[in-house]
């Protein structure tokens, strides 16, 4: 036996500690139900009034739900006061916490969306959208405080929209990483090793590995992303042993996994991950999705934050 979550540095009533550290140096205080669900433990804190979330795949507890705002309905869930929580059940279509007095829920609940060909997006808060931008562009996808996220949109016909997810760059912290649809990774303009795990902080929270030419993992703030390098022809996605071809279309598929819920984001995507309920978009450009035009997530280059949305500043 192990102790998985708890062992903070004592309790002091009303006081609780640990979001962003790991759950064995966390304060919990009467720790009474557990849910499993996606990778990530939802614990309900009861006497702390709080709902906490431990991400399995590095111990790193965040607070979910439960706040100071007495009985408050659709405000973040931070922010609505919780009358000790002590049961919570989790699926796909949201969380609910039963309380002293009432059962409280929390609207859509997913950790995992991808980025795919066209591009298609799947939303934080539900539903999907659909994003064509111009062929050779940059736009930006996920921006926060610590890390920006920029992408090139491309075509695989003699077209100007751009259909699928070439090239991305990241700014996490002072680093940077730039990926090519056509291979190869470099980290502050160093080419990164197959199987070798650089870090972008020296607490070695934050990383990215490469597995090969075809797939890369990154470890960011809020964010968890898997990139894979895809092939195709003119319709047909193939795999990389049919390399005899000789039309070869490289793009990059992305799946993204939150592994924080209290991150300020925005970007295409990012700013998805506060909406309250599924998106619906009304065309071919996030509209109804994005806020203001997709003209405005343009960005000078893959290592820029110019866009009026960016959140990233320099530290």
């Amino acid at each position: 036996m192990e102790t998985f979550a708890g062992g903070g540095n004592g309790y002091t009533y009303g006081i609780y500690s640990g979001d962003g550290t790991l759950s064995t140096n966390t304060n919990f205080n009467y720790p009474s139900c557990l849910y499993a669900f996606q990778g990530l433990v939802w614990i309900t804190d009861t006497i702390n009034g709080r709902v906490r979330t431990i991400d399995t795949s590095n111990g790193i507890v965040s607070t979910t739900a439960g706040g100071y705002l007495p009985y408050a309905d659709g405000v973040q869930a931070t922010s609505s006061q919780l009358i000790s929580p002590t049961g919570v059940y989790v699926d796909a279509t949201g969380a609910w916490i039963g309380t002293s007095t009432y059962v409280r829920k929390i609207g859509i609940i997913i950790n995992k969306v991808w980025v795919l060909g066209d591009p298609h997006f799947s939303s934080f808060s539900g539903g999907q959208f659909e994003v064509l931008g111009e062929h050779g562009k940059i736009y930006n996808i996920i921006s926060t405080q610590d890390f920006q996220w920029n992408v090139e949109f491309i075509n695989r016909r003699n077209s100007r929209k751009g259909t699928y997810i070439g090239s991305c760059g990241f700014i996490v912290f002072n680093s940077t990483v730039i990926i090519h649809q056509n291979g190869g990774c470099y980290v502050n303009g160093k080419a990164l090793v197959t199987f070798h795990k650089m870090f972008f902080d020296s607490n070695h929270k934050y990383w990215i590995i490469s597995y090969g030419r075809h797939s890369y993992a990154l470890h960011l703030p809020c964010y968890y992303l898997y990139i894979i390098r895809t092939v195709k022809n003119t319709n047909v996605q193939l795999t990389t042993q049919h390399r005899r071809l000789t039309i070869k279309r490289y793009h990059l598929n992305i799946i993204i996994r939150r592994h924080q819920h209290n991150c300020v984001t925005h970007g295409i995507l990012g700013q998805t991950s506060h909406f309250h309920y599924p998106v619906t978009s009304a065309g071919l450009n996030g509209e109804g999705v994005v806020q203001g035009q997709l003209c405005d997530y343009i960005v000078k280059s893959l290592l820029s934050y110019d866009s009026p949305f960016s959140l990233y500043s320099m530290v």
